[in-house]
């Protein structure tokens, strides 16, 4: 997200912890990471393990109003959706478990 102005970098930030710590509520939100590349350029992250959970969560009224608030005060906004198709061979001997998320139960999730 480029903003418009450099000033709107501080409320930029308070929407994203915000918007990250309710995200955890949610069983399928694995990790969220906002960062700030200069004072008018952000980038965020969030992984999920169920494309339905995610499109869901993205229909909250807090994450609507967070959107236009974005929308209003960018000059670009980006956003894409990756599907993981196949592991690396480094990566096909990860055991899958995440040390610092060991609270998140996703066996009772339905994809469509």
């Amino acid at each position: 997200m480029r903003l418009r102005h450099w000033w709107y970098l501080l409320p930029a930030i308070r929407m994203f912890r915000d918007m990250y710590r309710h995200a955890t509520g949610d069983p399928a939100f694995v990790r969220g990471h906002f960062s700030v590349v200069d004072p008018w350029t952000t980038l965020n992250v969030s992984i999920w393990s169920s494309r339905r959970a995610m499109l869901l969560w993205s229909g909250a009224s807090r994450h609507v109003s967070y959107v236009r608030w974005a929308y209003l005060h960018s000059r670009e906004l980006w956003s894409s959706e990756w599907e993981l198709a196949r592991l690396s061979r480094g990566a096909q001997q990860w055991d899958g478990a995440f040390p610092l998320v060991t609270d998140r139960h996703t066996d009772d999730i339905q994809d469509d």
